[in-house]
């Protein structure tokens, strides 16, 4: 018998003092990642078109923008590690 195991990531986070989140898939989670390391906007929705074709760059840049997760420069990265926004 065989199981199949389904992956499903839920991105949290604070839009001022508001507390958001929405289950992104894996599209988005390697687009935000790419973001997140640094990658241009190009590279990054490169990444996450190779991994969900349905995934959608524009709009998916557009909602992250509207929702604020850009807006902030002191926070937490993808991977959990702590940032002040300075890159070494």
């Amino acid at each position: 018998r065989s199981v199949q195991y389904m992956l499903e990531v839920a991105l949290i986070w604070r839009h001022g003092h508001e507390v958001r989140h929405m289950s992104i898939d894996e599209g988005y989670t390697m687009f935000l990642e790419s973001l997140a390391n640094g990658d241009a906007l190009g590279t990054a929705a490169a990444h996450g078109l190779k991994r969900a074709t349905r995934f959608d760059p524009a709009q998916s840049f557009a909602a992250a923008l509207s929702d604020g997760l850009f807006a902030g420069h002191v926070g937490t990265t993808m991977t959990g590690e702590a940032s002040n926004g300075n890159q070494s």
